[in-house]
């Protein structure tokens, strides 16, 4: 896997904007609500699709006094980063670099109904690795549409199609720390093109459960391009699992509560499996089991562990076996965070020549008044055998929108 900085998150909208509120080298953001998380058209950083607040009025006064209906209307989030990764050392001497990077992510829901809504993700990231031996400070940036579709929900049931991420697996979203997702971001979903659906069911003291299935193939439309640095748009030539430009794909999965534990405790089991496009030789199937919470140790001090498994036959249509083990925490007290975080990736290639690529993180932050954050980290991880050590600064910014 090539050396990849996070980005940083901007966007410019010509509308009202209302204020009101990150991650890695190889890299999440973390949602947990219980029995599900971020959207399937949200950005990528698992599974209900994002709801207006419940609280909301079906209906508003204007400016005269007199009832109007609160839809339909548009709003959504954006999170913006700066992130600065500089290799100190690798056993790949041209990898020893200063990566200076932003990414700019825009999630915006038009909701015609409380039920019914548009949801659309638009990216603009480096889309291209550095080259090999050259520092970089904000190139390669490309804009692109990660998702677009529409969604129902009604009560505890909500149906999605068009281009979205299929959920599988949370330690690429939710591991702590800078680059805690660095390797775990290897079987993340995303850019498909399906349908799919979500039920949730409330079983009172048991928790909240919610099952998610999906069925999709990699987009290959004019949508999988980018405008301005050109990632040139994907073909069913190209290969890759998935890419076959039918529904041959799906994943399912179980997210909710643990009952009867620590309050705050969650849970994913997942299954996914990726036809083999034109230039693999076996299709992929991967088994993904989670946990993962948010615990308060007293008044200001706050921790968030995740712990996942996951397993892959054929990763990326290949003859082998792989494993992903992540452990993580993050402590907050007050503004301040501590997070830790490793994952150990374990490859069995057909025919021999087991190895495993360890990633340790460390990293640090404070998030000011303003709704800012800054983090610096280190981290250390092996790639095919190639280890590499590197430091990181990492200033965020996310918040909420409303366009009228």
């Amino acid at each position: 896997m090539p050396w990849t900085g996070t980005v940083f998150k901007s966007l410019i909208a010509a509308a009202a904007i209302l204020p009101c509120g990150s991650t890695g080298m190889l890299a999440g953001e973390p949602s947990a609500d219980a029995g599900g998380g971020r959207s399937p058209f949200a950005p990528s950083p698992p599974a209900s699709v994002q709801q207006p607040d419940e609280e909301a009025p079906l209906l508003e006064l204007d400016v005269t006094g007199r009832e109007k209906s609160a839809y339909p209307r548009v709003d959504g989030a954006v999170s913006l980063e700066f992130q600065n990764d500089y290799v100190t050392r690798s056993g790949n001497k041209e990898d020893e670099i200063n990566d200076l990077t932003m990414s700019n992510d825009l999630f915006l829901a038009v909701r015609a109904t409380p039920a019914l809504s548009l949801q659309t993700s638009l990216v603009a990231e480096d889309v291209k690795d550095p080259r090999p031996g050259q520092n970089r400070y904000f190139e390669d940036v490309g804009v692109y549409v990660e998702t677009l579709g529409l969604v129902y929900q009604s009560g505890a049931l909500t149906l999605f199609a068009g281009k979205f991420n299929p959920t599988f697996g949370v330690a690429w979203d939710l591991a702590p720390g800078i680059y805690g997702a660095d390797l775990a971001d290897d079987y993340e979903l995303t850019e498909r093109i399906g349908f799919g659906g979500a039920a949730t069911l409330d079983a009172g003291a048991l928790g909240r459960h919610t099952l998610t299935g999906q069925t999709f193939y990699l987009d290959t439309s004019v949508l999988s391009q980018s405008w301005g640095t050109q990632r040139g748009r994907t073909r069913e030539g190209d290969g890759g699992v998935s890419n076959t430009k039918s529904l041959e794909s799906f994943s399912v999965t179980l997210d909710g509560e643990v009952p009867r534990t620590l309050d705050g405790l969650r849970y994913q089991l997942g299954v996914e499996r990726q036809r083999q496009g034109r230039t693999e030789s076996h299709d992929e199937w991967g088994l993904a089991a989670a946990v993962y919470g948010a615990f308060e140790l007293a008044e200001d001090v706050d921790i968030e562990p995740v712990l996942e498994w996951v397993w892959i036959r054929n990763l990326d249509g290949e003859p082998n076996t792989v494993t992903y083990a992540t452990a993580g925490a993050a402590l907050y007290i007050g503004p301040w965070n501590v997070a830790v975080s490793s994952t150990n990736r374990a490859t069995h290639p057909k025919g021999g020549g087991a190895f495993s690529d360890p990633l340790f993180q460390i990293s640090a932050g404070y998030e000011f008044d303003n709704g800012f954050s800054l983090n610096v980290g280190f981290v250390s991880f092996q790639d095919e055998g190639v280890g590499t050590n590197a430091i990181g600064l990492l200033l965020a910014y996310d918040f909420d929108l409303e366009i009228r």
